[in-house]
Protein backbone atom coordinates (compact mmCIF):
# COMPACT_ATOMS: atom_id res chain seq x y z
CA UNK A 1 0.00 0.00 0.00
CA UNK A 2 1.24 3.55 -0.74
CA UNK A 3 -0.72 6.53 -0.79
CA UNK A 4 2.06 8.71 0.33
CA UNK A 5 2.50 11.08 -2.61
CA UNK A 6 -1.11 12.13 -2.26
CA UNK A 7 0.18 14.43 0.32
CA UNK A 8 3.26 16.01 -1.41
CA UNK A 9 0.24 17.47 -3.85
CA UNK A 10 -2.76 17.56 -1.81
CA UNK A 11 -3.12 21.55 -0.50
CA UNK A 12 -4.63 21.65 2.96
CA UNK A 13 -6.98 24.55 1.97
CA UNK A 14 -9.57 24.33 4.79
CA UNK A 15 -12.96 26.44 4.14
CA UNK A 16 -14.77 27.68 7.03
CA UNK A 17 -16.83 23.95 7.34
CA UNK A 18 -13.64 22.23 7.75
CA UNK A 19 -13.70 20.85 4.83
CA UNK A 20 -11.37 21.17 1.65
CA UNK A 21 -11.78 23.73 -1.04
CA UNK A 22 -13.63 21.91 -3.73
CA UNK A 23 -15.92 19.35 -1.21
CA UNK A 24 -19.40 19.76 -1.62
CA UNK A 25 -20.57 20.16 1.85
CA UNK A 26 -20.84 18.77 5.70
CA UNK A 27 -22.78 15.28 5.14
CA UNK A 28 -22.57 11.87 3.60
CA UNK A 29 -25.81 12.62 1.56
CA UNK A 30 -24.40 15.99 0.45
CA UNK A 31 -21.32 14.18 -0.55
CA UNK A 32 -22.91 11.59 -2.51
CA UNK A 33 -25.30 14.19 -4.44
CA UNK A 34 -22.14 16.02 -4.95
CA UNK A 35 -20.28 13.40 -7.04
CA UNK A 36 -22.49 13.66 -9.90
CA UNK A 37 -20.25 16.29 -11.58
CA UNK A 38 -17.86 13.02 -12.58
CA UNK A 39 -20.41 10.64 -12.55
CA UNK A 40 -23.54 12.09 -13.68
CA UNK A 41 -25.54 8.37 -12.56
CA UNK A 42 -24.70 8.78 -9.43
CA UNK A 43 -27.64 10.79 -7.78
CA UNK A 44 -29.91 9.40 -9.28
CA UNK A 45 -28.60 5.49 -9.03
CA UNK A 46 -29.16 5.72 -5.53
CA UNK A 47 -32.84 4.57 -4.15
CA UNK A 48 -32.01 1.86 -7.00
CA UNK A 49 -28.84 1.01 -5.22
CA UNK A 50 -30.56 1.12 -1.61
CA UNK A 51 -32.77 -1.67 -2.93
CA UNK A 52 -29.78 -4.13 -3.73
CA UNK A 53 -29.39 -5.15 0.27
CA UNK A 54 -27.31 -8.29 -0.18
CA UNK A 55 -25.26 -6.82 -2.83
CA UNK A 56 -24.52 -4.22 -0.68
CA UNK A 57 -22.32 -6.01 1.47
CA UNK A 58 -21.18 -8.76 -1.30
CA UNK A 59 -19.10 -6.16 -2.48
CA UNK A 60 -17.11 -4.33 0.79
CA UNK A 61 -14.16 -6.46 2.27
CA UNK A 62 -10.68 -5.11 3.48
CA UNK A 63 -7.32 -5.18 2.47
CA UNK A 64 -5.46 -5.44 5.81
CA UNK A 65 -1.86 -5.44 4.65
CA UNK A 66 1.14 -7.43 5.41
CA UNK A 67 0.28 -7.85 9.31
CA UNK A 68 -2.42 -10.36 8.66
CA UNK A 69 -0.21 -13.44 7.68
CA UNK A 70 1.84 -13.13 10.83
CA UNK A 71 -0.94 -12.78 13.45
CA UNK A 72 -1.40 -15.38 15.74
CA UNK A 73 -4.10 -17.86 14.95
CA UNK A 74 -6.84 -16.39 17.89
CA UNK A 75 -5.69 -12.68 16.82
CA UNK A 76 -6.73 -14.00 13.16
CA UNK A 77 -10.05 -15.43 14.26
CA UNK A 78 -10.44 -12.08 16.40
CA UNK A 79 -10.20 -9.58 13.41
CA UNK A 80 -11.79 -11.90 10.77
CA UNK A 81 -14.45 -12.23 12.98
CA UNK A 82 -14.14 -8.41 13.47
CA UNK A 83 -14.61 -8.09 9.60
CA UNK A 84 -17.24 -9.65 9.54
CA UNK A 85 -18.95 -7.84 12.20
CA UNK A 86 -18.34 -4.45 10.45
CA UNK A 87 -20.56 -5.89 7.25
CA UNK A 88 -17.26 -6.98 4.79
CA UNK A 89 -17.79 -10.15 3.10
CA UNK A 90 -14.48 -10.03 0.97
CA UNK A 91 -11.01 -9.94 2.35
CA UNK A 92 -7.69 -9.26 0.12
CA UNK A 93 -4.58 -11.29 1.32
CA UNK A 94 -1.16 -10.82 0.42
CA UNK A 95 0.16 -13.66 -1.68
CA UNK A 96 3.88 -13.01 -1.25
CA UNK A 97 6.16 -14.59 -3.85
CA UNK A 98 9.12 -13.30 -1.92
CA UNK A 99 8.06 -15.43 1.23
CA UNK A 100 6.46 -18.19 -0.21
CA UNK A 101 9.46 -18.70 -2.87
CA UNK A 102 12.45 -17.35 -0.99
CA UNK A 103 14.61 -20.45 -2.69
CA UNK A 104 13.80 -20.81 -5.99
CA UNK A 105 11.95 -23.85 -6.79
CA UNK A 106 10.76 -24.44 -2.78
CA UNK A 107 7.01 -23.28 -2.00
CA UNK A 108 6.35 -22.62 1.56
CA UNK A 109 2.70 -22.15 1.83
CA UNK A 110 2.40 -22.65 5.21
CA UNK A 111 1.32 -18.84 5.79
CA UNK A 112 -1.19 -18.54 3.55
CA UNK A 113 -3.24 -22.01 3.77
CA UNK A 114 -3.70 -20.74 7.64
CA UNK A 115 -5.12 -17.45 6.93
CA UNK A 116 -6.90 -18.66 3.55
CA UNK A 117 -8.73 -21.68 5.41
CA UNK A 118 -9.44 -19.24 8.19
CA UNK A 119 -11.25 -16.33 5.86
CA UNK A 120 -12.88 -19.27 4.33
CA UNK A 121 -14.30 -20.51 7.42
CA UNK A 122 -15.12 -16.99 8.10
CA UNK A 123 -17.47 -16.92 4.77
CA UNK A 124 -14.85 -14.34 3.05
CA UNK A 125 -14.41 -14.14 -0.77
CA UNK A 126 -10.59 -14.34 -1.04
CA UNK A 127 -9.13 -11.19 -3.39
CA UNK A 128 -5.00 -12.85 -3.45
CA UNK A 129 -2.71 -10.68 -4.13
CA UNK A 130 0.26 -11.98 -6.15
CA UNK A 131 3.00 -9.74 -6.26
CA UNK A 132 6.58 -8.79 -4.40
CA UNK A 133 9.40 -10.20 -5.67
CA UNK A 134 12.34 -12.68 -4.07
CA UNK A 135 16.05 -11.65 -4.05
CA UNK A 136 16.55 -14.53 -6.22
CA UNK A 137 14.78 -13.45 -9.01
CA UNK A 138 16.21 -10.31 -9.26
CA UNK A 139 18.04 -8.79 -12.77
CA UNK A 140 20.51 -6.28 -13.25
CA UNK A 141 22.09 -4.70 -16.40
CA UNK A 142 25.92 -5.08 -16.75
CA UNK A 143 25.87 -1.36 -15.00
CA UNK A 144 24.10 -3.05 -12.17
CA UNK A 145 21.00 -1.10 -12.86
CA UNK A 146 17.38 -3.20 -11.64
CA UNK A 147 15.58 -4.71 -14.44
CA UNK A 148 12.07 -5.41 -14.50
CA UNK A 149 10.37 -8.06 -12.72
CA UNK A 150 10.49 -11.80 -15.27
CA UNK A 151 7.34 -12.68 -16.83
CA UNK A 152 8.56 -16.35 -16.92
CA UNK A 153 9.60 -16.57 -13.28
CA UNK A 154 6.25 -14.56 -11.97
CA UNK A 155 4.66 -16.96 -14.13
CA UNK A 156 5.72 -20.29 -12.87
CA UNK A 157 4.73 -18.94 -9.18
CA UNK A 158 1.12 -17.41 -10.52
CA UNK A 159 0.68 -21.10 -11.88
CA UNK A 160 1.47 -23.13 -8.83
CA UNK A 161 -0.66 -20.56 -6.48
CA UNK A 162 -3.66 -20.72 -8.95
CA UNK A 163 -3.22 -24.60 -8.98
CA UNK A 164 -3.17 -24.90 -4.80
CA UNK A 165 -5.72 -22.40 -4.34
CA UNK A 166 -7.93 -22.31 -6.90
CA UNK A 167 -11.17 -23.61 -5.86
CA UNK A 168 -10.43 -21.42 -2.52
CA UNK A 169 -9.68 -17.99 -4.14
CA UNK A 170 -12.26 -15.61 -5.87
CA UNK A 171 -10.23 -13.01 -7.52
CA UNK A 172 -6.40 -12.71 -7.85
CA UNK A 173 -4.79 -9.44 -8.77
CA UNK A 174 -1.46 -9.12 -10.67
CA UNK A 175 1.12 -6.85 -8.81
CA UNK A 176 0.61 -4.09 -6.19
CA UNK A 177 0.97 -0.24 -7.48
CA UNK A 178 3.36 -0.93 -10.55
CA UNK A 179 3.29 2.61 -11.44
CA UNK A 180 5.39 3.82 -8.17
CA UNK A 181 9.35 2.85 -8.19
CA UNK A 182 8.73 1.82 -4.53
CA UNK A 183 6.79 -1.46 -5.51
CA UNK A 184 8.23 -1.72 -9.06
CA UNK A 185 12.07 -0.80 -8.56
CA UNK A 186 13.13 -0.66 -12.07
CA UNK A 187 11.28 2.56 -12.41
CA UNK A 188 7.69 2.08 -13.96
CA UNK A 189 6.85 0.72 -16.72
CA UNK A 190 4.01 0.07 -18.76
CA UNK A 191 4.76 -2.35 -21.28
CA UNK A 192 7.29 -4.04 -18.89
CA UNK A 193 4.22 -4.57 -16.75
CA UNK A 194 1.85 -5.37 -19.87
CA UNK A 195 4.58 -8.40 -20.44
CA UNK A 196 4.35 -9.55 -17.02
CA UNK A 197 -0.04 -9.49 -17.02
CA UNK A 198 0.19 -11.16 -20.54
CA UNK A 199 2.31 -13.97 -19.25
CA UNK A 200 1.00 -14.65 -15.85
CA UNK A 201 -3.23 -14.23 -16.49
CA UNK A 202 -3.32 -16.75 -18.85
CA UNK A 203 -1.79 -19.38 -17.25
CA UNK A 204 -4.38 -18.10 -14.02
CA UNK A 205 -7.62 -18.71 -15.99
CA UNK A 206 -6.29 -22.12 -17.12
CA UNK A 207 -5.97 -23.38 -13.84
CA UNK A 208 -9.22 -21.31 -12.33
CA UNK A 209 -11.29 -20.52 -15.20
CA UNK A 210 -13.84 -19.09 -12.90
CA UNK A 211 -12.21 -16.56 -10.69
CA UNK A 212 -11.73 -12.52 -11.99
CA UNK A 213 -8.27 -11.83 -13.07
CA UNK A 214 -7.15 -7.90 -12.04
CA UNK A 215 -4.61 -5.97 -13.47
CA UNK A 216 -3.57 -2.79 -12.14
CA UNK A 217 -3.49 -2.52 -8.43
CA UNK A 218 -2.04 1.16 -9.06
CA UNK A 219 -1.21 3.79 -7.04
CA UNK A 220 -2.86 7.22 -6.61
CA UNK A 221 0.47 8.72 -8.40
CA UNK A 222 0.65 11.70 -10.69
CA UNK A 223 3.17 11.78 -13.56
CA UNK A 224 6.25 12.82 -11.97
CA UNK A 225 8.77 14.47 -14.66
CA UNK A 226 12.02 11.95 -12.69
CA UNK A 227 9.71 9.10 -14.20
CA UNK A 228 9.76 7.18 -10.33
CA UNK A 229 5.78 7.61 -10.19
CA UNK A 230 3.27 7.56 -13.01
CA UNK A 231 -0.69 8.16 -12.58
CA UNK A 232 -3.43 5.46 -13.05
CA UNK A 233 -4.12 7.11 -16.68
CA UNK A 234 -1.51 7.04 -18.27
CA UNK A 235 0.23 4.34 -17.04
CA UNK A 236 -3.50 2.44 -18.29
CA UNK A 237 -2.69 3.63 -21.18
CA UNK A 238 0.29 2.86 -21.73
CA UNK A 239 -0.28 -0.65 -20.09
CA UNK A 240 -3.44 -1.46 -23.13
CA UNK A 241 -1.29 0.07 -26.05
CA UNK A 242 1.57 -2.60 -24.88
CA UNK A 243 -0.66 -5.54 -24.20
CA UNK A 244 -1.09 -8.49 -26.06
CA UNK A 245 -3.83 -10.62 -23.41
CA UNK A 246 -6.06 -7.69 -22.33
CA UNK A 247 -9.03 -10.16 -23.25
CA UNK A 248 -7.44 -12.45 -20.39
CA UNK A 249 -7.89 -9.77 -17.69
CA UNK A 250 -11.44 -9.26 -16.48
CA UNK A 251 -10.87 -6.02 -14.53
CA UNK A 252 -8.91 -3.16 -13.47
CA UNK A 253 -8.05 -1.98 -9.93
CA UNK A 254 -7.22 1.46 -8.46
CA UNK A 255 -6.26 2.54 -4.91
CA UNK A 256 -8.52 5.59 -4.84
CA UNK A 257 -7.17 7.31 -1.83
CA UNK A 258 -8.51 11.11 -1.42
CA UNK A 259 -7.16 11.94 2.00
CA UNK A 260 -7.72 14.86 3.45
CA UNK A 261 -10.50 15.53 0.79
CA UNK A 262 -13.46 13.28 0.86
CA UNK A 263 -13.64 10.69 -2.23
CA UNK A 264 -16.56 12.88 -3.71
CA UNK A 265 -14.20 16.28 -3.58
CA UNK A 266 -13.39 17.78 -6.79
CA UNK A 267 -9.28 17.95 -6.72
CA UNK A 268 -7.51 17.66 -9.84
CA UNK A 269 -5.39 15.54 -7.65
CA UNK A 270 -7.96 13.46 -5.86
CA UNK A 271 -7.90 9.87 -7.51
CA UNK A 272 -11.68 8.80 -6.82
CA UNK A 273 -12.43 11.86 -8.83
CA UNK A 274 -10.02 10.67 -11.34
CA UNK A 275 -11.73 7.44 -11.63
CA UNK A 276 -13.70 8.54 -14.51
CA UNK A 277 -11.07 9.16 -16.38
CA UNK A 278 -9.73 5.81 -15.54
CA UNK A 279 -12.81 4.10 -17.16
CA UNK A 280 -12.47 6.22 -20.34
CA UNK A 281 -9.35 4.84 -21.05
CA UNK A 282 -10.88 1.25 -20.42
CA UNK A 283 -13.66 2.59 -22.78
CA UNK A 284 -11.48 3.18 -25.62
CA UNK A 285 -9.34 0.56 -25.64
CA UNK A 286 -12.59 -1.89 -25.61
CA UNK A 287 -12.42 -2.91 -22.16
CA UNK A 288 -15.48 -0.49 -21.24
CA UNK A 289 -17.48 -3.26 -19.58
CA UNK A 290 -15.17 -3.89 -17.16
CA UNK A 291 -15.00 -2.80 -13.92
CA UNK A 292 -12.62 -0.55 -11.96
CA UNK A 293 -12.00 -2.86 -8.45
CA UNK A 294 -10.97 -0.59 -5.75
CA UNK A 295 -8.78 -2.68 -3.78
CA UNK A 296 -7.30 -0.02 -1.30
CA UNK A 297 -8.99 3.13 0.26
CA UNK A 298 -8.80 4.47 3.45
CA UNK A 299 -7.18 7.38 5.35
CA UNK A 300 -4.66 8.06 8.31
CA UNK A 301 -5.64 8.92 11.94
CA UNK A 302 -3.60 10.07 14.40
CA UNK A 303 -0.59 13.19 15.36
CA UNK A 304 0.74 12.44 11.88
CA UNK A 305 0.89 16.65 10.28
CA UNK A 306 -1.09 14.52 7.45
CA UNK A 307 -3.21 12.67 9.54
CA UNK A 308 -7.68 12.74 9.88
CA UNK A 309 -9.71 12.84 12.53
CA UNK A 310 -11.86 9.91 13.24
CA UNK A 311 -14.84 11.17 12.37
CA UNK A 312 -13.26 12.40 9.27
CA UNK A 313 -12.06 8.86 8.07
CA UNK A 314 -15.74 7.48 9.04
CA UNK A 315 -17.34 10.03 6.48
CA UNK A 316 -14.47 9.42 4.23
CA UNK A 317 -15.10 5.80 4.32
CA UNK A 318 -19.12 6.10 4.03
CA UNK A 319 -18.88 8.40 1.16
CA UNK A 320 -16.60 5.53 -0.97
CA UNK A 321 -18.69 2.98 -0.26
CA UNK A 322 -21.96 4.57 -1.70
CA UNK A 323 -19.69 5.43 -4.45
CA UNK A 324 -18.53 2.69 -4.61
CA UNK A 325 -21.93 1.31 -5.15
CA UNK A 326 -24.06 3.49 -6.67
CA UNK A 327 -21.58 3.50 -9.85
CA UNK A 328 -21.84 1.27 -12.53
CA UNK A 329 -18.12 0.47 -13.67
CA UNK A 330 -17.51 0.48 -9.35
CA UNK A 331 -16.54 -2.93 -8.39
CA UNK A 332 -16.07 -3.99 -5.17
CA UNK A 333 -14.33 -1.81 -2.60
CA UNK A 334 -11.42 -2.99 -0.30
CA UNK A 335 -11.14 -0.49 2.79
CA UNK A 336 -7.16 -0.25 4.06
CA UNK A 337 -7.23 -1.35 6.91
CA UNK A 338 -8.95 -3.17 10.21
CA UNK A 339 -6.54 -2.61 12.94
CA UNK A 340 -3.61 -0.21 13.03
CA UNK A 341 -0.55 -1.62 12.60
CA UNK A 342 1.39 -0.03 15.46
CA UNK A 343 0.51 1.98 18.37
CA UNK A 344 2.56 4.91 16.89
CA UNK A 345 0.53 8.01 16.72
CA UNK A 346 2.95 9.77 14.73
CA UNK A 347 3.87 7.45 11.82
CA UNK A 348 1.15 7.56 9.39
CA UNK A 349 1.48 4.10 7.74
CA UNK A 350 0.16 2.62 11.08
CA UNK A 351 -3.06 4.43 11.47
CA UNK A 352 -5.26 3.43 8.99
CA UNK A 353 -7.28 1.01 10.51
CA UNK A 354 -11.05 1.79 12.27
CA UNK A 355 -9.68 -0.09 15.16
CA UNK A 356 -6.62 0.76 16.97
CA UNK A 357 -3.68 -1.57 17.93
CA UNK A 358 -5.03 -2.91 20.77
CA UNK A 359 -8.74 -3.38 19.82
CA UNK A 360 -10.08 -0.38 20.87
CA UNK A 361 -12.96 1.35 17.91
CA UNK A 362 -12.26 4.77 17.04
CA UNK A 363 -15.22 6.38 15.58
CA UNK A 364 -14.81 5.65 12.12
CA UNK A 365 -15.80 1.94 12.71
CA UNK A 366 -19.18 2.98 13.97
CA UNK A 367 -19.54 5.43 11.13
CA UNK A 368 -18.83 2.50 8.52
CA UNK A 369 -21.22 0.11 10.30
CA UNK A 370 -24.27 2.33 9.95
CA UNK A 371 -23.14 3.33 6.29
CA UNK A 372 -23.51 -0.90 6.06
CA UNK A 373 -26.19 -1.04 7.51
CA UNK A 374 -28.01 1.73 6.27
CA UNK A 375 -27.50 0.36 2.61
CA UNK A 376 -29.04 -3.62 3.73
Amino acid sequence: MLALSIGSVAPAEYNHDGLLSGEAGPEVAAAVASASAWAPSLAAAQPAARKKSRASRSRVGFSPGFDIIDLSPKALRRDLAGMRRVGARRIRVDLSWARVESRQGSYDWRDTDRVFKAARARGLKILALLSYEPSWARRYDVDGRRQPVNPQAFARFASAAARRYGSMVDAWEIWNEPNLQRFWPSGPDPAAYAALVDAVAPVIKRHDPRSTVIAGALSPALDDANGSEVSPVSFLTGFYAASQQRNAVDAVSVHPYSYPALPSGRQNWNTFHRLSKVHQVMKSAGTGNQRIWLTEYGAPTGKHPRAVSAKRQGRMLAVGHRMAGAVKYLGPIFFYSYRDGANRPDELEANFGIVRKNGSRKASYYSLVRALRARN
